[in-house]
């Protein structure tokens, strides 16, 4: 998805290659991630914060979780 770049992913771009919005799939991780302080969303793009970085791989799994 690009978490492991400092800039994220579009969030559009999600869309236009999966044919459906982040937040219709992934919504109440991506919430509790944010609210955990470790994703940020924001002008259109979703990145790991400077603490989501260190925990990458939890992250990761987390989104896992919900495939």
């Amino acid at each position: 998805l690009g978490l492991r770049l400092s800039a994220g992913f579009d969030l559009a771009g999600f869309e236009a290659r999966f044919g459906v919005a982040f937040a219709t799939v992934f919504g109440t991780v991506a919430q509790a991630l944010e609210g955990e302080g470790l994703l940020a969303a924001a002008g259109g793009r979703c990145c790991l914060t400077p603490r989501g970085r260190r925990y990458h791989d939890a992250v990761s799994a987390r989104f896992a979780e919900v495939l």
